[in-house]
């Protein structure tokens, strides 16, 4: 994600934060920043402003979440792929 510690009249305009634990973070006195028309796609965290920041503007920024169908549909994927890695492990333990 973007990271902003201790930074002030950054312009963070039209990015896309793709799956990270953060999207955009402001802390330690960044102040006076813009951040707009930005795509935030399957952050941890999307966008924090700790208290000591002050002054700036966010706005019009897109948040999309995993769908739920997706999230269910990967956990089954991954565990038909473990069953069958176990499953083959002990196919070959069997005949040595």
């Amino acid at each position: 994600g973007i990271d902003l510690t201790g930074s002030s009249d950054n312009l963070l305009i039209n990015n896309t934060i793709n799956n990270y634990y953060f999207g955009i973070r402001l802390k330690s006195n960044s102040n006076y920043n813009s951040i707009s028309n930005n795509t935030l796609i399957y952050n941890h965290q999307w966008i924090y402003v700790d208290e000591s920041c002050i002054g700036n503007t966010i706005e019009n920024n897109i948040i999309k979440e995993i769908p739920l169908i997706f999230m269910i549909s990967w956990l089954f994927l991954t565990l038909i792929g473990l069953g069958l890695t176990i499953l083959i492990v002990f196919k070959k333990r069997g005949h040595e």
